[in-house]
């Protein structure tokens, strides 16, 4: 074994070691070259029972020789021998007396140095068990935390297995104290279920003050951990009656909700009633947000779960309460059959213009698409036959032709022919316009319908299709 002193080596050869105030043998760390100024100060470091040096020096660095391990010791100045031999170390729980002072022979100035004989503590410094230290010291270098996965190997040691191998020790008692400090002074976890708990609710508190809340998405991760998933688990555990209290009520201090939907649902239906007060209704657009909330697409959600018969009881009534309709298209439907039944009492008639507006709805709109939807086979049947008493027309352009062709007969009745003028109006149609326009048709010279049936109609009537078939009729 090797004791260093300033530029000179002490060299002991002993069969016996010791210990400087055990504990502090468990962390490597380099000589800080203080100098003793009192007998009463200790450095408390590893060295033999017994030694041998020349020419000793006031401070000094141990070297393990089985690792690379500096620890430094201190080395009284024999000013007053008696003293130096009498006094205890002043730090706590190192109380080193005479018995633990060994002379350092041959130096020029005459020196001390504190040992403590434990000739019983050599194995750990040494052998597999420190070589395993040594490795975890490695692994916490590296990883931060002595956490290690029970499955973890390194070098061919299972150092996860060694590692939970002292906690098992620990906790039946058979683990020595030299041990224990040793691997206390790494930060060693005897408890690493308990220790990870409070490292999450650490990330737990962080969240709540970056975010507000501690509403945590199921996947969100905070900082590498899988802090949303956590959180879930231990909701789960809380429902299942398997939560310690403790836990539980440093999670409630925290804000955390046991019922995360419940919650959620409570703040969406605050911002419905915001909603209801603002605009007067509680149909609120499928695409609208309100505070950053989707809260047309939540209650297209609470529709749903009522129609499948999913949607809560207690929910339901609240809903219906501030005036939420389920079947948003009955009453949607509703709304506009009054307006067009308003339209018909006016114009007389169902046919609204395409584009028209009716108290800011596009009621003419709406109409072609009842039309549409009849065509497809989709419109409800209560909806057509309701339509069909209000007098819709369901083909407005065969209708409208039917129209005029009527107009056209009661022309010819009171005036003998159909050779209608160009800008003749009957009854405000164009009469003459449209009959021009069926003519144009016919030779191919512009878009429209004319099958055999309207033809067949128009030759009955005795119309002219050229100025010489006109001439010849008059």
């Amino acid at each position: 074994m090797i004791l260093r002193t300033g530029a000179t080596t002490m060299r002991s050869s002993s069969s016996s070691r010791g210990v400087f105030c055990r504990w502090a043998a468990a962390v490597p760390f380099q000589a800080s070259h203080k100098q003793a100024t009192s007998p009463t100060a200790c450095c408390c470091v590893t060295a033999s029972g017994s030694s041998t040096s020349t020419g000793a020096r006031s401070h000094s660095s141990w070297t393990s020789p089985s690792a690379s391990v500096a620890m430094h010791t201190l080395i009284f100045p024999a000013v007053n021998h008696s003293a130096a031999v009498s006094s205890p170390c002043t730090r706590s729980n190192c109380m080193v007396s005479s018995r633990h002072t060994k002379h350092v022979a041959g130096s020029d100035s005459g020196a001390h140095v504190l040992v403590r004989t434990l000739s019983s503590e050599s194995k750990y410094f040494e052998g597999p068990w420190y070589e395993k230290y040594l490795l975890l010291q490695k692994y916490k270098e590296k990883n931060g935390s002595c956490l290690v996965p029970r499955s973890y190997v390194d070098g061919g040691v299972r150092l996860g297995e060694w590692v939970n191998g002292q906690r098992k020790l620990h906790k039946k008692g058979k683990l020595s104290a030299n041990r224990r400090d040793m691997l206390d002074s790494i930060g060693f976890s005897w408890d690493p279920l308990a220790d990870r708990w409070e490292g999450n609710y650490l990330l737990l508190l962080q969240f709540k003050e970056r975010e507000g809340h501690c509403l945590i998405p199921k996947r969100h991760e905070e900082g590498g951990v899988k802090l949303g998933k956590w959180l879930h688990t231990l909701r789960q555990a809380k429902k299942k009656g398997k939560l310690d209290e403790t836990y539980q009520r440093r999670l409630q201090d925290a804000g955390v909700s046991w019922d995360p939907l419940a919650d959620q649902w409570e703040k969406t239906f605050s911002l419905l009633k915001q909603y209801k007060k603002r605009e007067g209704h509680c149909n609120v657009p499928q695409n609208h947000e309100e505070t950053g909330t989707r809260l047309g697409r939540w209650l297209l959600y609470q529709r749903r779960a009522m129609k499948t018969g999913k949607l809560d009881e207690s929910y339901q009534n609240r809903l219906e309460e501030v005036g939420v309709i389920w079947d948003l298209y009955t009453q949607q439907w509703e709304e506009k059959y009054i307006l067009l039944l308003r339209y018909k009492e006016r114009k007389g008639h169902c046919n609204v213009p395409q584009h028209h507006q009716e108290g800011g709805v596009q009621l003419g709109s709406w109409l072609q698409w009842q039309r549409q939807a009849k065509k497809r086979g989709v419109l409800e049947s209560w909806c057509q036959r309701r339509l069909d008493e209000l007098g819709v027309s369901w083909d407005v352009l065969e209708d409208h032709w039917n129209a005029t062709f009527a107009l056209l007969v009661k022309y010819k009745e009171r005036e003998g022919h159909c050779n209608v003028p160009f800008r003749h109006e009957e009854d405000g149609v164009r009469l003459g316009f449209w009959l021009h326009t069926q003519r144009q048709v016919k030779k191919g010279q512009t878009n429209g319908i004319l099958d055999a049936d309207r033809l067949s109609r128009l030759n009955d009537l005795g119309i002219s299709w050229t100025m010489k078939q006109w001439k010849s009729n008059n």
